[in-house]
Formats: structure tokens, C-alpha cells, sequence
């Protein structure tokens, strides 16, 4: 098979370092994309996810081409359907923070977006998306 894009491995390794894990949030349990977990018996979880970013040339260099990458982090905020949109709320707002015009490891976060979604498999849900970019030079 073909080598991947010189890109893909920086891209993957700074995604990583962005995880949420990584900035001390200990509120609730988190469902990572991809990784099994149980919501028995969880009244309020949230689930994390990295967007795939695009990835655009920024530069005219023939020499040096900086290339622009830009996704967004999703996190759904996931809170027993009892205890509704303020706990969710809290919630969504305090994770807002972690990452609200940031810039973490070269990546620079955008401001927030919050939705209200409602109840949606017994969990009250809130929707937060942050947008980022970051560069690299090949």
C-alpha cells in the first residue's frame, strides 16, 4: 500500500494531546469515540469525540508549504432526564471553559457552541462543539 500523507501522524499525535483527559476534567465518567463503555447505572456521563479535520494549504512557498488543519472537538453532555437542563447546563458550560479560545499544544480553539438537544434515551442532552485549527509546515 501507499506510505499515508506526511501529515497523518503529526495530525493524529496532536489530536491526541488535546484529549479532554488531558485537561484535569473530572466531573463525570467520559465515553470516548470508539472505546466501550457502560452507561448502566450512570446518571450523568458525557461522550467525547475528535471531528476529523480538513486540511488546507495556507502558503504560496514551493520551499516550505505550511498546511492549515481544522476540526472541532463534539462533546455530548449526558444527565439523568430528572435532573434536566440546569445540571446539563452546569455541565456543558464548565467543559466550555476547559477549552474556550485556547490555544493547547499549537491548536488554536475557537468559542464554544452549546445546543440543547432534550431528552433523548432517558438522558437530558446538551451538545457542545469547539472548533480549532492548527499548522503545519512540511
Amino acid at each position: 500500500p501507499p506510505p499515508p500523507p506526511p501529515t497523518t501522524l503529526p495530525t493524529f499525535r496532536r489530536q491526541r494531546q488535546m484529549c479532554i483527559r488531558d485537561r484535569n476534567y473530572t466531573t463525570t465518567p467520559i465515553a470516548y469515540d470508539n472505546v466501550h463503555f457502560d452507561k448502566t447505572n450512570q446518571s450523568e456521563f458525557i461522550q467525547f469525540m475528535i471531528i476529523p479535520s480538513v486540511e488546507k494549504q495556507a502558503s504560496l512557498s514551493d520551499k516550505m508549504v505550511l498546511y492549515r488543519q481544522f476540526g472541532g472537538v463534539g462533546i455530548i453532555v449526558n444527565v439523568a432526564k430528572d435532573k434536566g437542563s440546569k445540571r446539563a447546563t452546569v455541565i456543558a458550560d464548565e467543559l466550555a471553559g476547559l477549552f474556550r479560545s485556547k490555544v493547547i499544544n499549537g491548536i488554536q480553539f475557537r468559542t464554544p457552541e452549546v445546543s440543547m438537544i432534550g431528552i433523548t434515551d432517558g438522558y437530558y442532552k446538551v451538545n457542545v462543539y469547539i472548533g480549532f485549527y492548527y499548522d503545519n509546515i512540511l
